[in-house]
């Protein structure tokens, strides 16, 4: 389905694209979906972060791949922030849109689309999105204990009520 069907379909207050996929479509990392085991875990050096949750409600990041009694799980990455500003190192690394999730300290979960002023098509490199959570909290008054990278590039998507970036 596009992005707008599925949104409207389900009732989404917001969705995002999310995790990395294959050439041949597949998700790449664990996929946990309606406490079914879709896809394994692997061992990368950019995907090394988790997001999860055990009822719908309430979200968890982790560097730790979570519990077999998940509703759904997603690993993806790179870690861009835990409980303050991470370095990210990266062999490559290019401007693109940049969809990110981030819990708070009080387990709010936050969907965060980052793109240049001028192209929602367009963003800042991955390395300098440490700094931009950093602006956000401020700005925001927020205090996120982690965030993680879940998409980026020209077939990433972000959508609500007022924001519709998609390829």
């Amino acid at each position: 389905l596009t992005s707008s069907a599925l949104f409207a379909k389900y009732d989404c207050i917001a969705a995002t694209s999310g995790g990395f996929y294959d050439e041949g479509d597949q998700h790449i990392g664990l996929f946990v979906s309606e406490h079914q085991l879709v896809r394994s875990s692997i061992s990368h050096d950019l995907f090394i972060g988790y997001i999860s949750s055990r009822d719908g409600k309430s979200i968890q990041i982790s560097r730790e791949q979570p519990s077999d009694d998940v509703l759904w799980a997603l690993q993806s990455g790179p870690i861009v922030w835990d409980d303050g500003v991470t370095n990210i190192n990266m062999k490559s690394d290019e401007n693109a849109r940049r969809i990110i999730a981030a819990v708070d300290q009080v387990g709010r979960g936050y969907l965060i689309s980052i793109t240049a002023q001028d192209s929602e098509y367009s963003g800042p490199p991955m390395m300098q999105i440490p700094q931009i959570l950093e602006k956000i909290q401020a700005k925001e008054n927020l205090h996120f204990s982690m965030a993680l990278n879940l998409d980026g590039g020209f077939h990433s998507f972000f959508k609500n009520s007022s924001v519709n970036q998609s390829s």
